[in-house]
């Protein structure tokens, strides 16, 4: 809607009017390619209303000559903004929160799994756990896991996981997690369906 320039119908109808003003300009433009077609004097044929020469008797020679081309090219900005409804995605966003001990060869990891997105889901993550050995070099040590759960309460979990012997635990975190929304179907509607 433009400011400042009067009436916002007078506005469209201006450019309405100035599109029909080319509109005009085409057809008499086009007018003597189409319509007004003179036929060779040896032969006799008809222009049909959408301009195709349609020959009616026996043709020496081309019954009707082609029509000229007129082109012209109109060029105008017409910004526009559209907004989008937001996608439904299947993918959300859990967060892994633990706590870590070492005992003896082995790390024992308690977790809590949360997701605000939706309820029923699934996905998978990597504990990476870092140890020092006997020797002083560190090493990561990853454990592939996979979780689901059905409702919206926070998934808790508990697992250990084999460092080996003589070494230190310097730490463990969770990396690269994933998570799936569970594909309902709308619930059918229920009532008469008059």
């Amino acid at each position: 809607m433009q400011t400042g320039r009067g009436w916002p119908g007078a506005y469209k109808a201006g450019r309405a009017t100035a599109y029909s003003a080319v509109l005009l300009l085409l057809g008499a433009l086009a007018g003597p390619a189409i319509g007004q077609q003179e036929s060779p004097k040896t032969s006799a044929s008809t222009v049909s209303s959408s301009g195709i020469c349609i020959p009616t008797g026996r043709v020496k020679q081309a019954a009707c000559e082609q029509p000229k081309t007129t082109t012209v090219e109109l060029k105008d900005e017409h910004p526009v903004s559209v907004t989008l409804p937001r996608l439904k995605s299947a993918a959300c966003n859990a967060t892994v929160e633990i706590d870590y001990t070492q005992s003896n060869t082995t790390a024992k990891v308690d977790g809590t799994i949360a997701n605000e997105d939706c309820a029923a889901c699934s996905g998978d993550y990597t504990i990476a756990v870092r140890v020092r050995n006997e020797n002083g070099e560190v090493q990561t040590l990853d454990f592939h896991e996979t979780w689901a759960r059905s409702d919206e309460k926070p998934l808790r979990f508990t697992a250990q996981y084999p460092i080996g012997e003589n070494v230190d635990l310097l730490g463990v975190r969770p990396v690269r997690v994933t998570c799936t929304c569970a594909d309902t179907q709308p619930k059918p509607a229920t009532g008469d369906s008059r």
